[in-house]
């Protein structure tokens, strides 16, 4: 069975102007790749967390100082000496709040918020095509906004067929806010540690 992969954006990046106060601060935080354009302007070391953000930090010529795993744990500030103070570069929403695990640890932390997902009206045509055609389908999602995002912009298209739809979640939260939509047959969550652990949950589900 051949499968077809498309991609099927449900926002669009929109950068936010910031005046980062990047004197009280010596290492940036990113844990998104969309927070690098600000990097770049604070001109701090890095820790990033995931590969592909340590990735495009470091093609952004900063400097990388550690990186973390695929998401956010209460172990990420044991990747920094006791005595960093930790400017965190995110958007509006963020799937785990770091700020306890670096107070615990005793480091200084604020957010500062660089970049917003704004809602599309529409999903691309591609994909509104992909899901007037008969068949199995499935969704993959990184984010329980853009599950629900998703679901609020495909059910006009299914016309009461939702229950085709699987969904492949990459947390439980993201499972949850999926199911909640009433829009799949079939919701898993892959409980994954990053992206290629997802990649690798999902593959033998869909040959």
């Amino acid at each position: 069975m051949s499968t077809q992969v498309l991609p099927c954006p449900v926002t669009r990046i929109v950068l936010l102007p910031a005046k980062l106060p990047i004197e009280n601060f010596d290492t940036v935080l990113l844990t998104s790749p969309r927070a690098v354009p600000a990097a770049v302007a604070a001109g701090l070391p890095v820790l990033a967390v995931g590969e592909k953000t340590a990735k495009a930090a470091a093609a952004a010529g900063l400097t990388i100082i550690a990186a973390g795993a695929g998401r956010v744990t209460q172990d990420l500030p044991s990747l920094l000496p006791r005595t960093a103070s930790v400017l965190h570069l995110a958007g509006e929403d963020i799937a785990v709040d770091p700020a306890p695990f670096f107070a615990a640890r005793g480091h200084a932390y604020r957010r500062e918020t660089v970049y917003r997902a704004e809602p599309l009206p529409s999903l691309p045509q591609d994909a509104e095509e992909c899901l007037r055609r008969p068949g199995e389908l499935a969704a993959i999602f990184l984010s329980a906004r853009n599950a629900a995002l998703f679901a609020g912009l495909a059910r006009p298209l299914l016309e009461g067929e939702e229950l085709r739809l699987t969904a492949f979640c990459m947390s439980e939260r993201i499972a949850a806010a999926a199911a909640h939509t009433g829009l799949f047959g079939n919701v898993l969550n892959a409980d994954a540690r990053g992206p290629s652990a997802f990649v690798d949950f999902i593959t033998p589900r869909c040959t």
